[in-house]
């Protein structure tokens, strides 16, 4: 008898911890919601002998979640930026050289996985523009990032960036960003 009642206490937790929550939190954030990020960026590799660090700022749809009910694992997404990397300042045979900034302007699509509640993970990919001391080059890129959202409209998580233009090595860099959901 006891093991039974043991059971069906155990089977009926997750019921209960659901029919308590506040009806506000059994919602997914409006799909019509907007994220914009904010990040720090570090050249790594190749790319930190020229370049300092950078800053970057994305636009991507709001179909991360808050919420108790479980969503699809599996969606496409897409995001929109730009990140500028400052350029170093070396002495070069008794002459000081400044290395140009970078700007990495890009429009990327991919997959965004949910492992678990307050978490996604995005890998995008796709066509943008890198500017170099006034030259304009087609390239392509792709980004693989994580975020936690720490409250319903404020997530933070690491990235990393390839950046690759025809004829060269790829440069890659690793940023930290903060997503705010509006």
């Amino acid at each position: 008898m006891q093991k039974k009642i043991l059971l069906l206490l155990f089977f009926s937790l997750p019921f209960l911890t659901l029919i308590a929550q506040p009806p506000q939190l059994l919602k997914y954030i409006d799909p019509k919601a907007s994220t914009v990020s904010v990040s720090i960026h570090l050249p790594v590799g190749s790319f930190s002998t020229s370049h300092i660090a950078g800053v970057g700022a994305e636009y991507a749809p709001g179909r991360h979640w808050y919420a108790k009910t479980k969503p699809k694992k599996f969606r496409f997404t897409y995001q929109g930026g730009v990140a500028y990397y400052f350029g170093k300042k070396e002495t070069v045979s008794g002459y000081d050289y400044d290395y140009p900034g970078y700007f990495f302007l890009h429009a990327f699509g991919g997959l965004l996985y949910i492992p678990v509640k307050r978490t996604d993970i995005k890998l995008t990919a796709g066509p943008a523009l890198g500017i170099y001391n006034g030259n304009t080059q087609f390239n392509i890129g792709g980004k693989l990032e994580g975020v936690y959202f720490i409250s319903r409209d404020i997530g933070i998580g690491p990235g990393i960036i390839m950046m690759k233009e025809n004829g060269a090595n790829a440069i890659w860099s690793v940023a930290l960003k903060g997503t705010f959901v509006f």
